[in-house]
Formats: C-alpha cells, sequence, structure tokens
C-alpha cells in the first residue's frame, strides 16, 4: 500500500472512531436533555402538595424512567455492537455485528413517538387551565417555540 492511501486509510478509521464516541455521546445528551424537559413539566404543571398522588406526574416520573433505561441501553447497544469492537470502524477485521438499520430504526421510532408524547403534555395540560382563551392560546405558542 502506498504512502498516501495508507494515510488515507488511517485518517477514514479515526474519523470512524470518532463517529462512533460522537453517537455514544449523543444518546447520553439525549436522555438528560429529555429528562431535564420533563423534569422541568413537574414543576411548571404540578404543584408540590400533589405530585404523590397525581396522575400527571405518574406519566412524567414514567417518562423518565423509560428514557433513561432505553438510551442506557441504546448506548451499550451502539457501544457493543460489534465484536471484535474494532470492527465497528474498520469493516476488514473479522467478526460480526448486531444489524445496524434495524437499530438506527429502532432508536428513531422511539425518539418519535417520545418527543410527540413530551411535545404532547404540554398543550393538553395547558388547554386544561383555568384561564382565557387569549391567554391559553399565547402559552401554547410559547410551548410551541419548542417545536421549532
Amino acid at each position: 500500500m502506498s504512502w498516501s492511501k495508507l494515510h488515507v486509510h488511517e485518517r477514514r478509521l479515526t474519523f470512524h472512531k470518532l463517529l462512533n464516541i460522537q453517537q455514544a455521546v449523543y444518546m447520553m445528551a439525549m436522555m438528560f436533555t429529555k429528562v431535564a424537559v420533563l423534569l422541568q413539566f413537574l414543576e411548571i404543571f404540578i404543584p408540590r402538595p400533589l405530585r404523590p398522588r397525581n396522575r400527571r406526574a405518574y406519566a412524567i416520573y414514567t417518562l423518565i424512567a423509560l428514557n433513561v433505561v432505553f438510551f442506557t441501553i441504546a448506548l451499550f447497544v451502539k457501544i457493543f455492537q460489534c465484536y471484535p469492537r474494532k470492527k465497528i470502524w474498520n469493516p476488514k477485521v473479522k467478526g460480526h455485528c448486531l444489524n445496524y438499520p434495524a437499530i438506527l430504526l429502532s432508536v428513531g421510532s422511539v425518539n418519535v413517538v417520545d418527543d410527540l408524547l413530551i411535545l404532547t403534555m404540554p398543550v393538553l395540560w395547558t388547554w386544561e387551565l383555568q384561564m382565557r382563551r387569549a391567554r391559553k392560546i399565547g402559552v401554547l405558542c410559547i410551548f410551541a417555540t419548542g417545536i421549532l
């Protein structure tokens, strides 16, 4: 292999290693971001004395638990998707990998459903507040900026 081809090959392997690290960090960032948003909903919509017996609080706590479990599992699947691990960034290494398109599809599907739940919760809860319709629409517009 010539010097230039070897150099390109090493750069490609380095890029794929960094890409794998970035994808693992992304899983953790998504988990912490969604948990932070859900905890913010807890502070906004459910007064502290009502939390122990409130259905909304249970819904938020359930979503937090599901997010933590899902993204922790997804992180480990991402880290250990190939055996040996080196095969993740170097396909010439002998070994086997999990079905990567299926992993992407499952993570993406769960993210879409989870995002829709997180986006619709404040809309439904705001509409139930006892205030004028114009003010409800104003508050909904503020929450709708999250969609952008």
